[in-house]
């Protein structure tokens, strides 16, 4: 009897741990992975694509006009999902050539009768894709584009690719970065067109000069804040490196 008592007061010390753990893990969860709070913009995430692309829908809470940006996939799903929710897409953006950014652009370009904007510098990145000669080239980082009632600052950060940028909206402080910056990391700089040194010049010279509490929405993976990364990202040991003494990264990302 003894014994038995003995047995069931364990059991319940065990199952109290484990629930105080799973407690902290979904408290921890929240506070690691920041989202927008806005009277005016409602992000919307789709994961797509066989490498969990996120596909983000940037709406406009009052006139339900929305930015689409880095359409990878699942084109079909995607439509579904507009007008499911009643939005108005304006406009296609893109942060970089790669066909899980890319792949359902075209089908949603043609369905909605709406622009596709990448920078020019990805131009032969495109080369082959089915978007390619419908795209609007971007060359001016101090040219906004007033779309959707939001003002998005283009800021051209190579490293992932030669034509790579992040699309911030000031007003909301949050930034699309697409493979450029993934939370604790940067992206992989060993594909074409890519490089590690323009990587670590647009992480010191461009994104960490946004503010610390602006939110970062990746390519892949969870939501990340400036001010972490700049303690937290792996490529920060490189950026005081001198360029002779770097090596080639290769990270285990997208």
């Amino acid at each position: 009897m003894k014994k038995r008592i003995f047995v069931l007061i364990f059991m319940a010390l065990i199952l109290l741990v484990f629930a105080g753990c799973s407690d902290a893990n979904e408290t921890a969860e929240i506070l690691y992975n920041p989202e927008i709070k806005s009277d005016y913009m409602e992000i919307m995430t789709h994961i797509v694509s066989s490498f969990d692309t996120n596909c983000y829908f940037i709406a406009n809470k009052q006139t339900g006009e929305t930015i689409i940006a880095d359409p990878g996939d699942n084109a079909a799903l995607l439509i579904k999902m507009l007008e499911e929710n009643e939005l108005k897409p304006v406009v296609i953006l893109l942060t970089h050539a790669h066909g899980d950014h890319t792949g359902a652009a075209e089908k949603l370009r043609k369905t909605f009768e709406i622009p596709v904007y990448a920078w020019i510098d990805e131009k032969a990145n495109f080369s082959g894709f089915a978007v390619t000669k419908n795209i609007t080239w971007l060359d001016d980082e101090n040219a906004p584009l007033e779309i959707a009632g939001f003002s998005v600052r283009i800021i051209h950060t190579p490293g992932h690719t030669v034509g790579s940028v992040c699309y911030y909206v000031e007003s909301e402080n949050v930034i699309f970065s697409g493979d450029t910056m993934f939370r604790g990391r940067s992206g992989r700089t060993d594909l074409a067109t890519g490089d590690l040194n323009a990587m670590i010049d647009s992480f010191k010279n461009k994104l960490y000069t946004l503010s610390d509490e602006t939110i970062v929405y990746p390519g892949h993976g969870m939501t990340t804040v400036i001010g972490s990364e700049k303690e937290q990202s792996a490529i920060n040991e490189f950026i005081n490196t001198d360029a002779s003494e770097r090596r080639c990264i290769k990270y285990v990302c997208y």
